[in-house]
């Protein structure tokens, strides 16, 4: 995972959470790996190597935009839709080029609608 991205920005600012919770927490090593293997199932691993020891807790948080524990993913047209063995599923945009995933939905607050955009690099 490389960015995610929010628009409009937040109150603060900041239109990249990931960069900012990275930076927040000591400019952390290692970005959010996420494997996709081929018999559906899926494995994350969180960020680590922040200089700040509570960076790797606050940023193993972050990920709560997946689903938890065993996660399976499948793709139909433009979506992806992430599924977890408690029945907890997400669904997302699903746009690809090249060596770069993009993951899009949006959340309504009170006051707005936020669009997000996650980002993966192929390594």
């Amino acid at each position: 995972m490389t960015a995610h991205r929010i628009s409009p920005a937040n109150k603060d600012g900041i239109s990249d959470l990931y960069a900012h919770f990275k930076d927040l927490y000591g400019g952390c090593r290692e970005d959010m790996g996420v494997t996709f293997n081929a018999d559906g199932s899926l494995k994350t691993s969180p960020v680590r190597g922040c200089q700040n020891p509570l960076g790797n807790l606050i940023m193993k948080a972050a990920a709560s935009f997946m689903p938890s524990g065993k996660t399976s993913w499948e793709t139909t047209d433009s979506k992806i839709m992430l599924k977890d063995t408690k029945g907890n599923q997400r669904e997302y945009d699903l746009r690809v080029t090249d060596a770069t995933m993009q993951w899009l939905f949006d959340e309504k607050d009170k006051d707005a609608t936020v669009q997000h955009t996650i980002e993966f690099k192929r390594e």
